[in-house]
């Protein structure tokens, strides 16, 4: 995956604008395998990454689908939980729960469970915090 990675970098300097979106489906892909092995530092590296790719993305292209970037804040929120950095981490789910939401309303029978998921891990996040 890293040599993947590295072939979106070179490809993206290249031809950013066809190749941005594979750069950051690549640094997402990877952060969340990484998060898997507990390498939290390298994990919140990537992902904080695949967030800032995408969150240009969207904002160059208003209409684009918000979800990916939705998905990407949710990990990014975990691997901060799981790194003890909690108004990061509610910071990070608080933004995903916020385009969750948005989705839920053009689509409630596919985003229902991902919202779902996602208010009941910021309740978890909340729950952190308060102790």
């Amino acid at each position: 995956m890293e040599a993947s990675l590295e072939l979106y970098r070179l490809l993206s300097a290249e031809n950013q604008e066809h190749y941005r979106i594979h750069l950051a489906c690549s640094l997402h892909s990877l952060g969340w395998y990484i998060l898997k092995l507990s390498r939290y530092a390298r994990a919140e590296e990537l992902m904080a990454k695949a967030v800032e790719l995408r969150q240009a993305l969207l904002d160059q292209n208003p209409e684009t689908d918000c979800l990916d970037l939705a998905q990407s804040l949710s990990h990014l929120g975990n691997i901060r939980f799981e790194m003890d950095q909690f108004a990061e981490a509610t910071h990070a789910m608080e933004k995903s729960v916020e385009m969750r939401r948005v989705a839920f309303e053009k689509s409630p029978d596919t985003q229902r469970e991902h919202l779902a998921w996602s208010l009941h891990r910021l309740g978890d996040f909340y729950s952190k915090m308060k102790n």
